[in-house]
């Protein structure tokens, strides 16, 4: 990795902790029920749903509220999905969910798996991304947060079997910690142009001059929470390798941060709610030993070659009894996949599409293209084209470089001959 890339990550680690260290007080506070800015509302929100927030549960009575409402949620969010046909905000007309998808996004979405196994752009309505999903990764968080904290308070008390209330618990997580955090975020992600909009989509021109329907909607509110709870539910199918969950270096960064922000903060107040500030530093370092253990691991692998895609790699080699390409061919690929597989696919695909290019690299420039425009498109099914089912160009110019790539892209090869990885 480069000097510039340790330096991201290492400002990234040092805005968490920096961050973590009074949010775990404000936390220990939160839970401890003292008083704050915010009581007042608090306080009316039990009234309303008829709670004493005095009255304490033991271990089975708080799990069999987390049950309860646990299923709610989960009958509330699968409805959602089947009705959002005849729900509002659907600017698109997306028909109800089938039954089994709904089934499968309910159930991962409560146990905060989040497992998106659709394309929201393409699958869910407005109303189903905001009142469904945006809202479970709230609850399911706070029901996560809810569920720590009881453990932290059986570690304390010894004398009574008592570990807090659940409908207190996750009234404070979702007041106090997630609402605002992600409000803050959301302003931040938009400031930096994710979109936050009811719109449905827009027709853009693509660089063959084509007109494509590119997907829009309420994404920078869904995107503050779906990080900052650690959940899977993007509004897009690409998550936040899209570039409107994700549009610059620095929302990356916060994206990151946001992620990390919780898990660290939650493990400082565990300490604190112990009574023993050192055990939360203690559980902290060795998250951090494995954490940066398995940051070196990956950037290892990652650093291996000039990544095409997210999973493989572009290289150039030359063949045997092939002209070789001149010096800055190749070189001008490689710097520009150096700084990063969207940076190099978006330079062939823009900065040199007027250029005359080896067919090899002419090959992949379309690649770039076809990516680009994709991936900022609600995803189609696409036939196979004959026009470059395999090999370089008749005139064999620069066919004796190989581009190799690791997910499933088509090789070319000096012999005219292709091959699937």
């Amino acid at each position: 990795m480069t000097f510039r890339g340790w330096l991201e990550i290492s400002f990234v680690l040092i805005a968490v902790v920096a961050a973590a260290w009074p949010f775990s007080r404000f936390i220990e506070t939160v839970f401890a029920g003292k008083k704050t800015v915010l009581t007042p509302l608090e306080n009316m929100f039990y009234r309303l749903a008829s709670v004493d927030p005095i009255e304490e549960q033991n271990w089975l009575s708080y799990t069999l509220s987390m049950l309860v409402f646990s299923t709610f949620c989960f009958v509330a969010l699968y409805l959602i999905q089947r009705c959002q046909a005849v729900l509002p905000f659907n600017p698109l007309s997306q028909p109800p969910v089938a039954p089994d998808l709904a089934f499968n996004t309910a159930i991962s979405f409560i146990t905060n798996a989040n497992w998106q196994a659709y394309a929201g752009e393409t699958t869910m309505s407005h109303f189903t991304q905001m009142a469904g999903l945006t809202t479970h990764n709230f609850l399911d968080s706070a029901v996560a947060v809810a569920t720590a904290v009881a453990l932290a308070r059986a570690f304390v008390r010894r004398e009574t079997e008592a570990i807090g209330n659940f409908w207190v618990d996750i009234t404070r997580a979702t007041l106090y910690l997630l609402l605002p955090l992600s409000v803050v975020v959301a302003l931040v992600l938009i400031a930096l142009g994710t979109p936050q909009t009811l719109q449905g989509a827009f027709e853009a021109s693509t660089l063959e001059g084509a007109k494509q329907t590119i997907s829009i909607g309420p994404v920078a509110s869904q995107e503050a929470i779906k990080l900052l709870g650690n959940n899977g539910g993007g509004f897009f199918n690409a998550n936040s390798a899209h570039p409107f969950e994700n549009p610059s270096a620095l929302s990356n960064m916060i994206e990151n941060w946001s992620q990390l922000i919780l898990p660290t903060a939650l493990v400082l107040a565990f300490g604190r709610m112990v009574g023993e500030q050192r055990q939360g530093v203690t559980l902290l370092a060795v998250m951090t030993l494995i954490f940066l253990g398995s940051l070196v691991l990956s950037h290892r692998h990652d650093d291996a070659g000039t990544r095409l895609t997210p999973h493989g790699l572009l290289t150039l080699r030359q063949t045997a009894h092939a002209p070789a390409l001149e010096p800055d061919q190749g070189l001008r690929p490689e710097k520009a996949f150096l700084r990063g597989s969207g940076h190099g696919l978006l330079w062939l695909g823009a900065d040199e599409v007027a250029t005359v290019r080896p067919p090899v690299l002419s090959y992949w420039r379309e690649i770039g293209m076809r990516y680009m425009t994709a991936l900022c498109a609600p995803p189609v099914r696409l036939e196979p084209r004959d026009d470059h089912a395999c090999g370089p160009a008749a005139d064999g110019q620069g066919g004796a470089h190989e581009a190799v790539a690791h997910p499933s892209f088509m090789i070319y090869r000096a012999e005219h001959s292709c091959e699937m990885l």
